[in-house]
């Protein structure tokens, strides 16, 4: 059998497996990135030799996200010979040097948060930062795995960058096993080498925040409610939310509706019939519900549905995607149901902490339904209706008073009165 002629650029070589050497190939949706983040996660404790350059992506990844299981991590921080391009160019101390660089760059704003992060756990201990002058060595060892190559711990080195890196793991072979072994004795070595650069690191950090003006503030605001980015912070949730399938225009809709939830406790939902209504309103429950436990008030999570009989099964088939079980209900039993089955309703209801009302626009004035429906005790209420502009005046003050008078200001409440 003929030998394949590596020099024809026709031929395609069969590359070794991501796992036992982690590169860049966007074309194969390999990225090292993916490769590091498994290991750090399951590791206790981690080692990470790489340039100053790094700092901005291991903020991001090391402040932004908790790694339940990682107990210290202990980085080396070196320098990177491109950013010395000359001789000529004056030569400072590492320290000052890696100062100088990051206080020209400036922090994103979205950082600051993850900054106070690091900071804290350097503080308790969990991390610890060093620097050796003139290391270019790139290392990432776990407690089962390790890698040597060329990717720095940036975020071009991690996903973009054309690099190339191997990978070994002390469980499996005996060979692998003394190349593991081998590979974390030379970066505990320059651990123990470099200087300590912890107060360092945080009077860097000091020096890179800097005091908003309101403009900057208002534009970061309006920012996250638009673009819907506060959810990346929820990697759960973000998860659920883009595998939903959900338009752009719902994910803008969610953002801008649990920033009404979280200052009025009630929010409207008008879209037109055959629009994903109760995709979004399920999407919704379910980032109001997250947000609930994200914040320490998973007590006060509890949820019912009221919808038409109909759409149950829609209802019930949008929230098994989120894994939810809320209590979902006929709307028809608060007006044709016994009246046992209507007070048990009426309770769980006023029981509820999240109410979601299906078909709003159904509750007309003095009728039953409307009656029986008594949304006080339920902290959070989300109303979906397809119809609110075609609607008498007085279903439009019902809808209102669904959503609470108690916000409206006191200008606006004369006028509802009146």
């Amino acid at each position: 059998m003929a030998k394949p002629n590596l020099f024809d650029f026709n031929y395609q070589l069969d590359l070794p497996g991501q796992e036992d050497f982690p590169l860049n190939l966007r074309e194969q949706g390999r990225r090292v990135r993916d490769i590091l983040l498994k290991d750090i996660q399951n590791s206790e404790s981690y080692i990470i030799l790489t340039g100053f350059t790094s700092l901005s992506n291991l903020i991001s990844i090391f402040g932004a996200t908790d790694y339940p299981k990682l107990q210290k991590l202990r980085i080396v921080i070196g320098f990177d010979p491109d950013e010395r391009v000359s001789k000529r160019l004056p030569h400072y101390s590492l320290p000052t040097e890696i100062k100088n660089y990051w206080v020209k760059q400036n922090v994103s704003l979205t950082l600051c948060g993850s900054v106070l992060n690091i900071i804290e756990k350097i503080n308790d201990g969990t991390f610890e930062f060093k620097a050796k002058d003139r290391l270019h060595a790139k290392i990432y060892v776990g407690d089962q795995t390790a890698i040597l190559g060329s990717s720095n711990f940036s975020k071009s080195g991690t996903i973009s960058q054309t690099e190339a890196n191997i990978r070994v793991e002390s469980s499996s072979s005996e060979k692998e096993k003394e190349q593991y072994l081998d590979i974390k004795r030379i970066a505990e070595y320059y651990y123990q080498v470099a200087e300590d650069y912890n107060n360092h690191l945080i009077e860097l950090f000091s020096k890179l925040f800097k005091d908003a003006t309101w403009e900057e503030a208002l534009a970061r605001a309006i920012a996250e409610i638009l673009e819907s980015k506060w959810m990346k912070d929820y990697p759960v949730l973000y998860q659920a939310l883009i595998t939903h399938n959900l338009w752009p225009s719902q994910k803008m809709g969610i953002a801008r509706a649990m920033k009404i939830i979280q200052d009025q406790g009630r929010v409207l939902v008008a879209d037109p019939t055959g629009s994903g209504k109760t995709k979004f309103a399920t999407a919704l429950a379910y980032t109001l519900f997250h947000w609930l436990w994200e914040n320490g008030r998973k007590d006060r999570s509890n949820a019912v549905i009221i919808c038409p009989k109909p759409v149950i099964e829609n209802w019930e088939r949008e929230q098994e995607h989120f894994a939810l079980y809320n209590k979902i209900e006929s709307m028809g039993r608060l007006s044709l149901g016994l009246d046992k089955n209507q007070r048990i309703l009426q309770k769980a209801i006023q029981g509820s902490d999240i109410l979601v009302i299906d078909e709003a626009h159904n509750y007309h004035p003095n009728s039953k339904r409307s009656k029986a429906i008594v949304p006080k005790g339920s902290s959070h209420v989300i109303l979906s209706t397809a119809t609110p502009i075609n609607k008498k005046i007085d279903d439009l003050l019902r809808l209102i008073e669904l959503l609470d008078i108690d916000n409206l200001s006191d200008e606006d409440l004369n006028t509802y009165l009146n």
